[in-house]
Formats: C-alpha cells, structure tokens, sequence
C-alpha cells in the first residue's frame, strides 16, 4: 500500500494519484484499439465455445478480466458461468478462483462487504483443495474488505496468519510486504508509533533483497509518517533514502515525487540549501516528463521555502503558477492553494485577492468538511487576526495606511459573521428537512403495514382456497368417479354406451388434475413444506423451455418473503407467456446473506420501459419489492427481448 502524499496539509494518497494516471492511460488505450477489444472478446468466446477443462477455465478469467475494467454487467454475467462450468466440473480451485473473481468484481464497485463474503468462499475453497498459496492471497483480499469497512483489528488478525505462513515458508519478499501492509493498517488506525515500527521491520528485510519499489516506498512512508511527528532529521534521512532507490531503479514520476516529500522534511529541519536543490531538481523533473502535478508540487515547496525567508512577492508570484496547474477537482488541494496564496497575500498587502482567496477557502472547506466548518473558522480567526496585527504594525511604520488594514480586518470579520449566520441558518433547514423526512418515513411505514396486511391477506385466502379446492371439490371428484365405477358394475352397456362412459371418466380426471394443478399454482405445498428452491424447481419444470438457476445461500427465508418471491417469478414468468412470446425464459435466483435477488429473461417481443411505467402488474411488483427495501430494474428493447432483476433486502 503508498500511504504518502503529494504536498503538505493534502488528504489525497499517492497510491490515488497513481491510480487517476493509470485509468487515463489505459482509457487511451481503449480509444485506441476499441477494433481490437472487439475482435479478443469474439476470440475468448469463440475458445470457450469449443475448450474444455484448464484451457475454458483461462478463457473464461482472460474475459472476465476484459470486463472487469469496461462492463460490470459482462463482468458479472461471465464470471457466473464460470462458476457453472467449474462447479459441474467438480474442481474446488476453479471454484475459488470464481468466487475471488466475484469479490474482485465487487471491491472494485466498492461493496467491501459483499466482496468480503465471496472472499471468504474463496478462501474455504482454496483451503479445502489443499493450495496453500492462494489459501493466503485470499486471506489477504479478506484484510483489504475488512481494512475498508474499518474493521483494523480482523484486517490485522488475517495479515498476521498470512505472515506467520510466509515466515514458516521463508519467503523475505512476500514477509516485507505483508509488515508493510501492517503498518498501513496502523497508520489509517493514527497509531504512528507501530505504523513506523512495521515500516522498520519491513524494511530491514528489504535492505537484504535486491533494490526494489517496494524499498522506497517503505523510506517514504518512514519520511511523511515521522515529519507529522515533528522527527525531521529522521525524516529527511529516509526521504533522502527514497529519492536514491527511485532513482537507481530510474523512475524519474517517483523521485520527483520523494524530492518534494524529502525537501518538506529538509525545510523542517531548516535544512534550506537541501530544501532548494530538491524543489528545483523536482521542478526539472516535472518539465521533462510533463508531469503538472509534479510541477505544482516543486512550485509549493518552493513557495515554502521562499516565504521562510521573508521573500513574499517571490513566494506569492511562486504559488500563482502551482495554482494554474491546481487539479480544480480535487478540494484537498485547493483548499490549500487557497490557504498558501490568501496567507502571501496578506503578507504582500494585496487585500482584494486576500479576501477573493480566502472567500473561495471558506467555501470550499464547507463543503468539504462541513462537520467540523465551525472549529476551523476559529482557528483562521485567530489565525488571520495575528497576521493582520502584523500587518497594522508593520504598514503604521512604513506606510502609514492604517485605514486600509481597518478596512480589510473589519471586512473579514463581516465575512465570517455572515458565514457563521449562513450556517445556522442552514442547519435550521437541514432540522425541517429532517422532519419532514421522518413524517414522510412514518406514512411510508404506514403504508408498507397496509400493503403487508393486504398481501397476508391474499396470502391467507389462497391458501384457504387451495386448500378449498383439494381437499372438499378434490374429494368430490374422486367421491363421484368411484360411484360411477359403482354404477357400471353389474350393468351390461352398448358399445356407443362405453365410449361415452369412459369418456366422461376420461373427462372426470383432467378435471381433477386441472384443480389440483390450480390449487398447487394459487398455493403450491412445496413452497411452505421445503422452501422457495424446491418449490421453484417444481414451478420451472412444469413449462417447456423454461430454466431456473440458483446460487448463493440456501437457508430458508421468511415466510412472507418467500411467498413474495414465489408469487413475483410467477407473474413475470406468465407475462413473458402470455405478452412476450417468448420461445426461452431463464429464471435466477441469488440468494446471499443480506440479499435476493432474482432474474427473469426471456427472447421475446420486449417493450419499451418507459412507456410500461403505468402498467398495474410492474406497479405491483415495485410495491412488493418496496416492503423489504428492495429494488426493481427492467432492461428491455421491442424485438431483442426483457430481463427484469428484483432485489429484496434480508
């Protein structure tokens, strides 16, 4: 993990920045070769069409990578039937591999629980296949769920197995990294003393390994992690370090990059002649790649060390140029261009772009971090009230323009007063907001307990009327066909006589399989007696081309949830009959520990969505979905077919 960052006072990790370069690049390479991504999709298909075994299971991981960066929904799709393949065949290691796929597939859309719970399966997998390696890769992806949901102590508790195995196995590399993965831990947990102690640890083992990246990111998360502690010699020692690993391993974005980091640490220790050689060296280094953040960062650490010096009209004219190569996106960082040049302006007596400036700061940091907005006024008041003494003293000697220091002093005053006054009134809105909120919950539980009662309700009749059907017109039916089995023994009939007997008894029976097929359909027994898979099943195996899948958990739901479910496939299953003309329907039903979620797809007519938004049977499945939180999402074009996902919330 890169736990450093680009500049002072910024809450955007280097390992972010690397990230944003990368998908800008990689976007490119989309642009450019969107011919080729083509034609390798139709190739992998075409390999898993006709491979089997090792040779399918790689096609379908090569595809699965494919869409993992561009289709989320081919993504998903894909890795599901790998899932199918490598459970038919019988093999737990490509069944973990599709379950680490999923959880890949969901970190990446920033569900760490759900990725998690695959990684989990994964992981049990892999164990109970006896491969220890990818045993530990997942223990490793189960710690990164856990680090993002903010549970460090399991995140740990998983890293130290994944160490204590690596140690067993002797393997310095891989130890390294997982002490470094610690120490990150540790550092998001604030605690810097172990953040600094893992880092060492790591570090020495790679002092031990031929000069890696690895090594020189640890020295520099050792230099950010010890300047916020004030430690700057020992800290300008291992930014030092760093910029000698990058630039042995010539990697001219990270040695700029450890050069502003280690100059920062130089300025601390007043080190000033270091603290200049490594702004400009990184400023060189930014004009050769082309690099403007880099080039930002040199120009603020050059701001820096010009304002410890006194020069503010240099410094000033410095941090104009880092601010037009700003990320304007990113309000980390202009919160602090905003700061430095509202500071320098002051300094130099420029009271228009002070308050300009510092207007645009107070904005930002509202929005950005509106929860503490009130603490950070006082401090810049306080802060901004020392320097404006200064600047009364210093210009009531030299300029004797007091009246303008009153002028700026008392506007910014004015401003914060009228800020302060905006936020409670604010905050008096998000107060009638939130109870207009909780009056619209109220009615909206109100109407989810009406909807309720009038569903267990039906619930309820159809049982009775099943029930009804079976057991008192059922038994009628059997009652009057052995009586008239009764009647015709010992009387003699005509041959016309026994054709039309037997076909009223012929008659009798698919009458009596038509009830029993009514009755199962309003309430099938299997439903209450095994749960929704068995009942599913049954439902599916009664209608030609019709198949149902099933993943995921099979623990029985609640009752009431059951029924909806059952009562939902069944009504989309009839739609698709009855309105699509559809020659093929695929049912799925994904069953997880918090959510189901099910699928119904078919090769029919389709229909245009929006205009069906009316429709009574759609409204009424929206209504179901809505009592336990869930979700409903139809894709559909007239001529290529539905596919209609409902989520219910466990």
């Amino acid at each position: 993990m890169l736990s450093f960052w680009f500049g002072q006072n910024n809450d955007v990790t280097f390992s972010r920045r690397i990230c944003i370069i990368l998908l800008v690049g990689c976007c490119c390479l989309t642009f450019s070769f969107q011919g080729y991504a083509a034609s390798y999709t139709d190739s992998l298909l075409n390999v898993i069409s006709r491979a089997k075994g090792v040779e399918k299971f790689n096609a379908y991981n090569q595809l699965f990578d494919y869409y993992e960066a561009n289709d989320h929904q081919s993504a998903l799709q894909t890795v599901w039937q790998q899932m199918d393949f490598s459970r038919q065949s019988d093999n737990r290691e490509w069944v973990g591999g599709a379950f680490a796929n999923l959880g890949s597939l969901y970190l990446a859309r920033g569900m760490a629980d759900s990725a998690g719970y695959f990684f989990t399966r994964a992981y049990k997998q892999y164990k109970e296949a006896g491969n220890d390696d990818a045993t530990m890769n997942q223990l490793c992806n189960i710690s990164t769920a856990c680090r993002l949901t903010f549970k460090f102590e399991e995140a740990l508790a998983k890293l130290q197995k994944v160490l204590d195995y690596y140690t067993e196995q002797k393997d310095d590399f891989r130890i390294a990294q997982t002490l470094a993965n610690m120490g990150t831990i540790y550092n998001e947990m604030g605690n810097n003393g172990k953040h600094d102690e893992y880092m060492r640890k790591a570090l020495e083992i790679q002092y031990r390994l031929p000069v890696d990246r690895s090594r020189g990111i640890s020295l520099i998360n050792l230099c950010l992690s010890l300047s916020s502690q004030r430690k700057f010699e020992e800290a300008f020692g291992y930014g030092k370090e760093a910029v000698e690993v990058f630039r042995q391993l010539n990697d001219p974005f990270f040695t700029g990059a450890c050069l502003v980091r280690a100059g920062s640490a130089a300025i601390g220790l007043n080190n000033d002649g270091d603290a200049l050689k490594y702004a400009r060296e990184a400023y060189s280094i930014s004009e050769q790649t082309g690099n403007d953040h880099l080039r930002a960062e040199a120009l603020r650490l050059l701001a820096d060390y010009y304002m410890k010096h006194g020069d503010f009209e240099k410094a000033r004219e410095v941090a104009f140029e880092a601010f037009s190569l700003a990320d304007t996106s990113n309000k980390s960082d202009m919160i602090y261009h905003y700061d430095l040049l509202t500071t320098l302006s002051i300094q130099v007596g420029d009271k228009q772009n002070a308050l300009k400036f510092y207007t645009a700061y107070v904005k930002l940091k509202n929005e950005a971090q509106e929860d503490e907005f009130r603490d950070k006024i006082s401090e810049m008041e306080v802060k901004y009230e020392s320097e404006k003494k200064e600047l009364i003293i210093s210009n009531l000697k030299n300029r004797q323009k007091l009246q303008w220091i009153g002028i700026l002093t008392g506007t910014l005053i004015f401003l914060i007063v009228v800020l302060l006054l905006m936020l409670r009134q604010k905050n008096l809105k998000q107060r009638r907001l939130l109870a207009e909120q909780k009056v619209k919950q109220l009615e909206q539980e109100k109407l989810t307990i009406a909807t309720q009662s009038v569903l267990d309700g039906e619930t309820a009749e159809r049982s009775r009327l099943a029930r009804d059907l079976h057991d008192g017109l059922g038994g009628m039916l059997s009652a009057v066909k052995l009586n008239l089995f009764d009647v015709k023994n010992g009387v003699i009939l005509e041959a016309g006589d026994v054709q039309k007997f037997n076909r009223v008894v012929s008659l009798l029976d698919e009458s009596m399989q038509e009830l029993r097929r009514v009755a199962h359909n309003m309430m099938p027994e299997s439903l209450s007696r095994y749960g929704l898979k068995v009942a599913l099943n049954d439902f599916c195996r009664s209608i030609p081309n019709l198949k149902f899948h099933f993943f995921g958990n099979e623990d029985r739901l609640e009752s009431r949830l059951e029924v909806m479910i059952y009562r939902t496939i069944h009504e989309l299953v009839n739609n698709a009959l009855k309105h699509a003309s559809a020659d093929a329907i695929n049912v799925q039903l994904v069953q997880q520990m918090d959510s189901v979620t099910l699928t119904v797809h078919d090769d029919g007519k389709g229909f245009d969505p929006a205009a069906a938004v009316t429709g009574t049977g759609l409204n009424n499945i929206r209504s179901r979905a809505g009592m336990f939180r869930g979700t409903v999402d139809i894709v559909s074009v007239p001529g290529k077919g539905t596919e209609v996902s409902v989520s219910f919330m466990i």
